[in-house]
């Protein structure tokens, strides 16, 4: 039995230089920015709301408050986004529990929750 000849290498093409390696890396990563950012753009999903929405299954309930705080995202934003969430769907938004502290003027502060 014969052994299968192999191919004698050829010339060895140069190495790519790091400009090109970098030019390659950047070209690959807008590809995958864009592939992303699509379909949440369709379902007009901004980076904010992306970013609630990651936030809240991992860490359950939480007041507005509290997700403010976890996004980066000041208090009166955040609870424009929850509105925003709830209006779409994406998320719930529950009364808060009674306060044991006595408060006098009702709270309207709530919990917004992954649907």
């Amino acid at each position: 039995m014969t052994k299968p000849r192999q191919a004698m290498p050829g010339p060895a093409a140069p190495a790519p230089g790091r400009d090109e390696i970098a030019a390659r890396l950047w070209a690959a990563v807008l590809r995958l920015a864009h592939g992303l950012r699509a379909p949440a753009e369709r379902h007009d999903l901004t980076p904010s709301r992306l970013t609630t929405l990651g936030v809240l299954p991992a860490h359950g309930p939480l007041r507005v408050g509290d997700l403010a705080h976890g996004t980066g995202i000041g208090m009166p934003s955040t609870s424009r986004l929850v509105d925003i969430l709830v209006t779409a769907e994406l998320v719930g938004r529950r009364p808060k529990a009674a306060s044991t502290r006595g408060n006098s003027r009702g709270s309207s502060s709530r919990s917004a929750t992954s649907s």
